[in-house]
């Protein structure tokens, strides 16, 4: 029965492509199936020259330069952005995961005052549904206990 499937053009197609993937290479090294994932090898390489770059810029920096950008060194020693990606980021804007702000300006905070001011919103908002959660919870159970009863009049 597996044979018969092994046997089709669209088995056979899949195969070579396979096949093909599987003798590929990047960075010298063959590429394998491993989940999106790098070897320890490979990630201390990175780790390694991302802090070679920034011990670089470090050694060059003066008092009136502006702060390392840590996330630029890291797109450099990651070997920059394949398929609009950097690799070890989660999120698309690298300068977001470093420092939690856009890059971008528009609709970027200006200062942490207005997240303050959100959370304050959020939390009283919060509550208030809580508390709402819990009012209904009470007529519930109360008009429940009224059921009970009438139930266990008949």
């Amino acid at each position: 029965m597996i044979e018969q499937e092994w046997d089709t053009e669209r088995w056979k197609a899949k195969s070579r492509t396979g096949k093909a993937n599987r003798l590929t290479e990047f960075d010298g090294v063959s590429s394998r199936h491993v989940g999106g994932s790098i070897s320890t090898g490979q990630h201390r390489y990175k780790m390694r020259r991302f802090r070679e770059l920034k011990d670089d810029v470090e050694a060059s920096q003066t008092p009136d330069s502006p702060p390392i950008d840590e996330a630029a060194l890291w797109e450099q020693s990651a070997g920059g952005r394949k398929k609009g990606r950097i690799f070890g980021w989660s999120t698309q804007d690298p300068r977001y995961a470093m420092t939690g702000e856009c890059s971008s300006s528009s609709g970027g905070r200006s200062s942490g005052t207005a997240s303050a001011d959100e959370l304050a919103a959020l939390r009283e908002q919060m509550a208030k549904m809580e508390e709402d959660v819990r009012l209904r919870e009470e007529r519930y159970l109360a008009q429940l206990e009224i059921e009970r009863k009438r139930n266990e009049e008949l």
